[in-house]
């Protein structure tokens, strides 16, 4: 990221920073009941309880006042750019720190190394391979439960009002996307720290941050409860220096 582009981020820093709720409530809060809070604090709740289609105009309007970007700070080494094929030199690489605001409006931090095992689902509302792999991850989280030490966070980057699904929120919270989703900037420096080359694009992390594996395109949801599975386990110890 040139040097135009940091000084622009850094000038959005301080605008958002609000206190987030306790983690166990912010990793159980699916998108859609954000939504529904949403709508509970601009007074419009009541539409819940009537017609159906009051209901989804109520759902829509909560959704439009999701911001479509928000600032993001880095921390760290961007990881390399990768396509999907070859050998990946990110593997193995310690994912950089994502300093972000969440659909729900709260400020967040995804550091590296804190004991939590991290998913990075790096999508685009107008891809249609990323419409056909929310739909199979949301299914998936209907059936399997997260292990403890992991989570799944979405990254919605490249966001564009004159393309399909817009505003993201809208569609994400339309499919019950059960997980965080955190909002890049207009320069996609979220998507550019995780290496995206392609949506959708998912990073595998451990608890001490470091890149286990990344999948460009359509991840097979076999291959995605894998690597999920993989990640409950204890991660091998960094060899001491002699």
């Amino acid at each position: 990221m040139g040097k135009a582009s940091r000084e622009k981020r850094e000038r959005r820093t301080e605008s958002m920073s609000r206190v987030a709720p306790p983690e166990d409530v912010r990793r159980q809060l699916p998108v859609f009941w954000m939504v529904i809070a949403a709508m509970v604090a601009i007074g419009i709740a009541t539409l819940v309880l009537t017609a159906p289609d009051d209901a989804k105009k109520a759902q829509d309007a909560a959704a439009d006042k999701v911001p479509a970007f928000a600032t993001v700070n880095v921390e760290g080494k961007e990881l390399s750019k990768w396509s999907g094929s070859g050998t990946d030199r990110a593997e193995g690489s310690i994912v950089p720190e994502l300093q972000g605001e969440k659909f729900d409006g709260f400020r967040t931090t995804l550091t590296p190394g804190d004991g939590t095992a991290r998913v990075y689902v790096v999508i685009a509302h107008w891809c249609p391979y990323c419409q056909a792999e929310v739909p199979r991850i949301v299914d998936w989280a209907k059936v399997h439960e997260l292990p403890a030490n992991v989570e799944v966070i979405a990254v919605s980057t490249s966001v564009d009002d004159g393309r399909p699904n817009y505003p993201p929120a809208a569609w994400l919270a339309e499919e019950q996307w059960p997980y965080d989703v955190l909002i890049d900037d207009e320069l996609g420096t979220a998507a550019e720290a995780l290496g995206t080359d392609g949506f959708p694009f998912l990073v595998f992390t451990d608890t001490t941050g470091k890149v286990t594996h990344r999948y460009s395109g359509e991840m097979p949801i076999d291959e995605f409860d894998k690597e999920v599975r993989a990640l409950a386990k204890p991660a091998a110890a960094a060899p001491k220096a002699a």
